[in-house]
C-alpha cells in the first residue's frame, strides 16, 4: 500500500497537472482585437497550492492573483489585429514540471473580398455567423468586413441575383502568422545549474517544437540541442544541465515551432561559475528581443550583401581566380527561406587560344565579368544553413591578344550562360561565413575569340544579413 502511494506521489510531481478540466472565462466574454485593449481572464480548476507564474504567447500579463484553484489575470491584448489563439501557461512556483495550459480565442475583424454577378445580394457565413445581405453593385464586386475567430480559413458566400438565381461559393480567409508558443523555464530544486523547461502551444495539435541552448558569445561553443518530450496535447517538457565546468555568463535557451516563422521564444539564464554564488532568476523574452540570437528568421524579409573569392576552372587550360559581390533579398517560408540575388563577378587569366582561321596561335589575356540573377532556397538548421541557387548569367569578356601574324589587338564579347551553386552558411555575427561550389555554363565561339568561359566554380566568403 505504501509503495503504491509513493509511486502515485512520484508521478504527480513529474507529470502535468490535469486532474480536473480547466474552466476559462473572460471579461469581455468575447475579446475582439482592435476593439478591446485590455481584458480580465479567469482560470478555474488549477490544481495544487502556492503562488502561480504565467506566460502567454501573445499580449502581456500585467497582473495576476491566485486564490485557491482560481487565477485572475489582467491581460493586455496584442497590437496585431488578426485572429489569434491565446495560450496561457500557468505553473505553481516550486512545482517543478507541474503546469497547465489554458487557451482562449482572440477574435478580429477581416475584410473579405467577394466577386459575383452584378446586382446581387450576398450573404457570407463564417463560423455560424451570418453577415449581410449586401449588394454587389453593377460590377459584381464587394468587400465585407466580418468578425473572424482564430483557426477559421474559409467562409460560405451565397449570392442571389435580381432574377432570383442563387449560387454558392467558398471564400478563402488568409490567416496571419503569429507567435504560438508560451514558455516557462525554472531552476531545478537543489540544482541551480539545471533547468526545467516547459513549452505550450496555442493548438493541441501543433508539431513538436525544436529547442536548443546558445552559449555566451565568448564561449567559442556551438548550439546544444535540447530534447522535448510530449506529456499532454500541446505541452512539452525538457531538462538541461551544463556539462562539466561550463563557461559562466548569459546562456540563452531558445525554442521555435516548425512551420511558423514568428513562433520563437527565448529565456536568458545567468550561469555562475562552479562552485559559485546562487545564480539570478530566469528571464523569458519574446521573439523580438534584440539581445538574443535567432535560430530561425523571426522577421520574414531580410536583406543580404556578400563578398566572396575563389577559382573557376573550365576543365581545360583556363584557371581563373575570381571575386564576386552579391546583393539580394530573402523571405522566410514556413519551412526554409527563398531569395533572389544579383551577383557580379570579375576574373582574369592568360591562355593560348585558336584565333581566326586557326593557322596561328595567339597569346591572349582576358578579363571575364559574369553578371547574374540567382534564385535560391536555404534550409536553416540551427547555425548551419545549406542552400542551393541557380539562374541566368550574362558573360562579358575583354581580350587582349598579340600574335605573330595578327599583331596586337583587343576585343569585347558577350554571351548568355547559366550558373548553378550548392553551398552552406555558418552563422557568425550579423551574418555568416559560407562556402559554395557549382558550375557556370558559357561559351564564346566567334571569329576573334573561341573560348569556353564556363566551368567549375569554388568560392568562400562572408554574407552580411540585415532585417527589413
Amino acid at each position: 500500500m505504501r509503495l503504491g502511494l509513493l509511486l502515485l506521489s512520484f508521478f504527480g510531481v513529474v507529470t502535468p497537472l490535469r486532474a480536473s478540466p480547466l474552466k476559462v472565462t473572460s471579461v469581455p466574454e468575447r475579446i475582439v482585437l482592435g476593439r478591446h485593449r485590455t481584458a480580465t481572464v479567469e482560470v478555474a480548476g488549477l490544481p495544487g497550492a502556492g503562488p502561480v507564474e504565467a506566460d502567454v504567447n501573445v499580449g502581456v500579463v500585467t497582473a495576476l492573483r491566485a486564490q485557491g484553484d482560481r487565477v485572475r489575470i489582467s491581460y493586455t491584448a496584442p497590437e496585431q489585429r488578426s485572429p489569434q489563439e491565446l495560450c496561457l501557461l500557468l505553473r505553481r512556483k516550486g512545482g517543478g514540471e507541474r503546469a497547465v495550459a489554458a487557451r482562449l480565442p482572440l477574435w478580429a475583424y477581416a475584410v473579405v473580398p467577394v466577386k459575383t454577378r452584378p446586382n446581387s445580394q450576398v450573404t457570407l457565413t463564417i463560423a455560424d455567423q451570418v453577415f449581410g445581405p449586401s449588394p454587389s453593385g453593377r460590377r459584381g464586386k464587394l468587400k465585407l468586413r466580418v468578425l473572424v475567430p482564430p483557426g477559421v480559413t474559409s467562409g460560405l458566400a451565397v449570392s442571389v441575383g435580381d432574377t432570383g438565381m442563387r449560387s454558392t461559393r467558398k471564400v478563402d480567409i488568409r490567416p496571419a502568422d503569429y507567435n504560438r508558443l508560451a514558455l516557462a523555464v525554472s531552476r531545478r530544486s537543489g540544482e541551480p545549474r539545471s533547468l526545467h523547461i516547459i513549452v505550450a502551444t496555442s493548438s493541441e495539435t501543433a508539431p513538436t517544437p525544436m529547442a536548443m541552448v546558445l552559449p555566451p558569445d565568448n564561449a567559442g561553443l556551438g548550439a546544444v540541442p535540447v530534447h522535448l518530450s510530449a506529456r499532454s496535447p500541446g505541452m512539452w517538457y525538457g531538462t538541461w544541465s551544463p556539462e562539466g565546468d561550463a563557461v559562466a555568463g548569459s546562456w540563452t535557451f531558445e525554442v521555435h515551432l516548425p512551420g511558423s516563422p514568428r513562433s520563437v521564444r527565448r529565456a536568458t539564464v545567468e550561469l555562475a561559475p562552479q562552485p559559485g554564488p546562487q545564480p539570478g532568476p530566469v528571464v523569458v523574452k519574446p521573439a523580438t528581443s534584440p539581445t538574443s540570437r535567432p535560430v530561425s528568421e523571426s522577421r520574414p524579409w531580410r536583406f543580404g550583401v556578400s563578398l566572396a573569392t575563389g577559382l573557376m576552372h573550365n576543365i581545360g587550360d583556363l584557371v581563373c581566380p575570381r571575386f564576386t559581390l552579391e546583393a539580394g533579398v530573402s523571405y522566410a517560408l514556413p519551412i526554409g527561406v527563398v531569395g533572389a540575388r544579383l551577383t557580379v563577378g570579375v576574373g582574369w587569366s592568360g591562355q593560348d587560344v585558336p584565333v581566326g582561321d586557326g593557322l596561328s596561335s595567339t597569346s591572349t589575356s582576358l578579363v571575364l565579368v559574369p553578371v547574374g540573377l540567382l534564385l535560391s532556397y536555404r534550409l536553416p538548421l540551427g547555425r548551419l544553413s545549406p542552400y542551393a541557387a541557380a539562374g541566368p548569367v550574362a558573360l562579358l569578356v575583354r581580350t587582349a591578344s598579340e600574335g605573330e601574324h595578327t599583331g596586337a589587338r583587343g576585343s569585347s564579347h558577350a554571351t548568355a550562360g547559366a550558373l548553378v551553386l550548392l553551398g552552406a552558411r555558418l552563422g557568425l555575427g550579423p551574418g555568416g561565413m559560407f562556402v559554395q561550389a557549382g558550375y557556370q555554363h558559357g561559351r564564346f565561339d566567334e571569329r576573334d575569340a573561341e573560348l569556353l568561359a564556363g566551368g567549375l566554380v569554388v568560392e568562400a566568403g562572408y554574407r552580411l544579413v540585415l532585417s527589413l
